[in-house]
């Protein structure tokens, strides 16, 4: 008798780590019995067990930070629009102005060049007070007195020099805007636009309107004589160190005072009918310092009579100054031979 056994088992266990888990278990069992009898007895016994576990684990971690920084710093002369840069080259020596300028108050019919005072005479004297610097490569600044002599104006939309020029004229009794009455003038100095230091022009206002004209409707009529009267009494009634700067000249009406408060000087300018183009310091002068009263509005009120005795088409063409030289007893105005009648 013969006896056989045989028993193999295999275990193989393998272990990564990873993202996916895999269990695998195989069993196989085989018997075998082989039974033989003759003179010789066989017994063949085979038991076969295979046992096979596998465990898979794989994990994998995988980390990469990246940090990258980068910084320019850029300067330009200036940068105008968001993406386009202007870059200006300076060229030396080059000039430029410092101080200050004034505002001032014109009648439209006259037709003499800006007062230099907007620009020159010491703000001691209610006037401008400009100078000239020249800068050089090296960073020296020179400083000199404007000279008058050099300066020319020019208003922005017309190119004129005076107030006759550049007032822009609108139909009488209309609702106006303030582009009618507040004029901006560029100052040139040898024909050249002069600026401050950063580049800006140097300009001032120029108010211009009718004369005799308190509401701004481009008429002289009994209702510019109401309001000259209404200021007046007003003034009358003041005490001691109140002010008539703060009592107002044109008619609550007039919107555009609300929008631009100096218009009310400038009314106070135009009613201030006994005074002329040649009147001494007139085109600064302010309300406080001005004269308003019945005298005034009876002026206003007799040129509205003569005015109104001019047929309709002539009112177009009409003298206006030569009326006003009748209207303002002891007053004549004796323009030149360039003042053109103002033409409504």
């Amino acid at each position: 008798e013969t006896t056989t056994s045989s028993v193999t088992e295999t275990s193989t266990t393998s272990e990564t780590e990873t993202s996916t888990t895999s269990d695998t278990e195989t069993t196989t069992s085989s018997v075998t019995e082989t039974s033989t009898t003759s003179d010789t007895e066989t017994s063949t016994t085979s038991d076969t067990e295979t046992s096979t576990t596998s465990d898979t684990e794989t994990s994998t971690t995988s980390e990469t930070e990246t940090s990258t920084t980068s910084e320019t710093d850029t300067t330009t002369t200036e940068t105008t629009t968001s993406g386009t840069t202007d870059t200006t080259t300076i060229v030396y020596p080059y000039t430029y102005a410092e101080g200050t300028v004034v505002d001032g108050f014109y009648f439209n019919h006259d037709p003499r060049p800006f007062n230099i005072g907007h620009v020159s005479g010491g703000t001691d004297n209610g006037n401008g007070s400009l100078v000239i610097v020249t800068k050089y490569e090296d960073g020296r600044t020179e400083t000199a007195d404007l000279d008058t002599s050099r300066v020319t104006f020019k208003e922005v939309n017309s190119g004129a020099d005076n107030p006759q020029g550049a007032f822009a004229p609108s139909k009488e009794g209309t609702e106006h805007a303030l582009t009618d009455f507040v004029y901006t003038v560029q100052v040139y100095y040898d024909d050249v636009l002069l600026t401050y230091e950063d580049g800006t022009p140097v300009t001032f206002r120029a108010f211009i309107g009718v004369k005799g004209d308190a509401n701004f409707d481009m008429a002289v009529d009994s209702g510019d004589a109401s309001s000259v009267l209404g200021f007046y009494a007003k003034v009358m009634t003041l005490k001691e160190g109140e002010s008539r700067s703060n009592i107002r000249m044109s008619p609550i009406s007039c919107k555009i005072v609300d929008e631009e408060p100096m218009l009310d000087e400038l009314a106070a300018f135009l009613v201030d009918v006994d005074l002329d183009v040649y009147s001494p310091d007139n085109w600064k002068m302010r309300k406080d310092s001005r004269v308003q009263d019945s005298p005034d509005a009876s002026s206003i009120l007799l040129f509205f009579s003569k005015y109104s005795t001019v047929p309709d088409a002539q009112k177009a063409t009409a003298d206006r100054q030569a009326l006003w030289n009748i209207a303002v007893y002891g007053r004549e105005e004796k323009m030149n031979e360039a003042l053109l009648p103002y033409k409504g």
